[in-house]
């Protein structure tokens, strides 16, 4: 899609981030699943931006704001790395998986025997 987007494909475009980001996005969000590829691209989006207002929140505290801007974008890319070994490990499914355990408990809520 993005490539129609923008009318031409080009390797450049394409660096080694963007295909980490969009492994991520799946494995995160669950494989073999659409809604947990919608799940995960929020998840990979918004999890650069909560890293970003945490270490500035702690930017005075723990480190300083030079150590802060070194630090974001290796944090990004640890956390997916992390992210993505934790979720093959203990949840292979992602966050459908999590999602459909919420929905089914809440479905049967009062009377869960």
């Amino acid at each position: 899609l993005y490539t129609y987007y923008l009318g031409i494909a080009n390797y450049e475009q394409f660096q080694i981030g963007v295909s980490i980001d969009y492994l991520a996005m799946i494995i995160i969000g669950g494989l073999g699943s659409v809604l947990g590829s919608i799940f995960g691209a929020f998840f990979v989006t918004l999890l650069p931006i909560v890293i970003r207002y945490v270490m500035e929140a702690f930017s005075g505290v723990l480190f300083s704001d030079a150590t802060v801007r070194n630090l974001i974008p290796a944090l990004r890319l640890t956390l997916f790395g992390a992210l993505i070994i934790v979720f093959l490990m203990l949840e292979p499914e992602g966050l459908n998986r999590l999602w459909r355990n919420i929905r089914s408990y809440f479905r049967v809520w009062p009377f869960a025997y």
